[in-house]
């Protein structure tokens, strides 16, 4: 049998290759599978992860005591607990921030700093952070002094989310009575009304890089005595997406939330189609999602419990990166074999 020659087997190599990037080239599939981890109690009565970094470092609380006396925590492959209070959000610099002792606080390499009553909710990658008195919303700017954002004229308005660009989401009343409450973006510390649908409720959850909101609005149905919830998408325009609450966007677009196309379930939405994410049992609740749309919060066992979980898209981040490992590889072999001829 005669030998291979080098100019076929290099022609095999490339064909070999030139397959696999076109396999990662292809679109993807309509609907994607996620894989659900239990991160249980941490040894408590229950427990929630909270919000998630790039780095995949989750945060929360959880209930080591009663079911009111919370404890921060975050996990990075292990348990960290951070004492009593509770832990909202985490940039990719690894600060973390939330209430302890109905104080906004933020942790930073083990330090904790308090930030005035109330509780912080949000942290973008700059270092500024949202929150709240109790009563009124307000921005921490990096360095600088807090700001208090002014609401539509209602007794409550709160700021649930901001992104690296400084725009604040969430939402707030109007003054008329009967109460209706309305989504607000504040764009350079100015609130903008959002709207609804056609009801008296809407609030925004989630903001991105891109500057896309995301949120619920309701819209009236006259053969209902309620009004009826649904996703809105926000970029510049409102656009109803449909039936459900929504808890977060990344900035590939990517939005995670509950019920909707899947009854009291949770969800993951690419733009294209709804995916379910599989649950312990009821009441799975997702609360935010990374870049790499790596998803967190808590799902409610059979039994009654209620654990900290997050969810993975298949393939995961290694199956695609080892991939990607291959392909290099063999792309170096290559250019190996033609120096040596």
């Amino acid at each position: 049998m005669s030998a291979v020659s080098p100019q076929f087997r290099d022609g095999l190599l490339q064909f070999a290759l030139t397959c696999i990037l076109a396999t990662f080239a292809l679109p993807a599939a309509a609907e994607v599978t996620y894989l659900l981890h239990d991160l249980g109690t941490f040894g408590g009565r229950y427990a929630a992860a909270k919000d998630v970094n790039s780095h995949g470092v989750i945060v929360g609380d959880y209930y080591p005591a009663g079911p009111f006396d919370t404890y921060a925590f975050y996990w990075d492959g292990e348990f960290h607990d951070l004492g009593p209070g509770s832990a909202s959000a985490i940039n990719d610099a690894g600060v973390i921030v939330g209430t302890s002792g109905g104080q906004a606080v933020s942790w930073n390499g083990g330090i904790r700093l308090t930030h005035g009553a109330g509780e912080a909710m949000d942290i973008n990658n700059n270092g500024d952070i949202i929150g709240h008195d109790g009563d009124n919303p307000w921005l921490l700017p990096t360095g600088g002094s807090t700001v208090q954002l002014s609401g539509l004229g209602g007794e409550n308005t709160a700021a649930l989310g901001l992104n690296d660009n400084g725009l604040v989401v969430g939402y707030g009343d109007l003054p008329a009575y009967p109460r209706t409450t309305h989504a607000i973006v504040w764009v350079n510390g100015q609130p903008m009304d959002l709207g609804t649908f056609g009801g008296t409720y809407s609030y925004c959850s989630g903001v991105n890089n891109k500057g896309v909101v995301v949120g619920m609005a309701a819209a009236s149905d006259p053969e209902h005595l309620y009004d009826i919830y649904h996703i809105f998408l926000w970029d510049g325009e409102l656009h109803d997406l449909g039936l459900g609450s929504p808890s977060s966007i990344n900035d590939n677009g990517v939005i995670a939330g509950r019920d909707g196309p899947f009854p009291f379930g949770a969800w993951a939405y690419d733009g294209v189609a709804f995916s379910a994410l599989p649950a312990l049992g009821v009441n799975t609740v997702p609360r935010s999602l990374n870049a790499s749309g790596v998803i967190v919060g808590y799902s409610t066992t059979p039994e009654g419990e209620q654990h900290a979980v997050y969810w993975t898209p298949v393939p995961e981040p290694s199956t695609a990166a080892a991939m990607g490992a291959l392909i290099a590889a063999m792309a170096v072999s290559q250019s190996r074999r033609r120096r040596i001829r």
